[in-house]
């Protein structure tokens, strides 16, 4: 089960930079993005906080997702999937589960939070959507905390998807599958 072959710091710079020239009106954050430190991250749950409009919070948690190759993988051995390339972005269990509650408990008070993942694999396929400054729109998927769903949490979970489907699964011995709020990237910004 490897790891796309680029790291989280990669995809999270040109995530950014591509949102906020390419989203942001007049092509610059209003406000400098406030990344947190990792002890910070724990409780609050969150990498970075940014600002699309100069006043409304947007707090995104960056990550890389597995890419399965293989028909071996749980998903597909399940049935859930009929062939490979699956994603699967993992969520840390420490302290039960407590960032992804952080997460869901910001989301609740109405911020806008997400989570942001890779749904690409090779060098190559990031660099092209980095040139082609299509990271946002088509390197990129996007997860409400609040559609993720956790049975428990004392066991290990993750959430497995496909590009462009309308559903993923939280997945642990069983998976349980969702609805997803977020399956363009025009239908997550939280500003026009």
């Amino acid at each position: 089960m490897p790891w796309p072959d680029f790291t989280e710091l990669t995809f999270g710079f040109a995530f950014l930079r591509e949102l906020e020239q390419n989203y942001v009106l007049g092509g610059k954050f209003p406000k400098a993005p406030d990344f947190i430190s990792q002890g910070a991250e724990a409780t609050k749950g969150y990498d970075v906080e940014v600002t699309l409009d100069g006043s409304t919070p947007v707090f995104l948690q960056l990550k890389r997702s597995y890419v399965l190759v293989r028909n071996s993988a749980r998903e597909i051995q399940d049935g859930l999937y009929a062939a490979p390339k699956v994603y699967r972005m993992n969520l840390h269990k420490n302290g039960k589960y407590r960032q992804h509650k952080a997460l869901q408990g910001l989301e609740a008070l109405g911020n806008a939070v997400y989570y942001v993942t890779s749904q690409i694999h090779t060098p190559k396929e990031f660099s092209d959507a980095y040139s082609a400054g299509t990271v946002v729109s088509q390197a990129s998927v996007m997860f409400a905390p609040n559609e993720i769903v956790l049975p428990d949490d004392t066991k290990d979970h993750h959430v497995s998807f496909k590009p462009n489907d309308s559903f993923g699964y939280v997945y642990s011995k069983e998976p349980h599958p969702f609805e997803r709020k977020f399956q363009s990237f025009d239908s997550w910004l939280p500003v026009g």
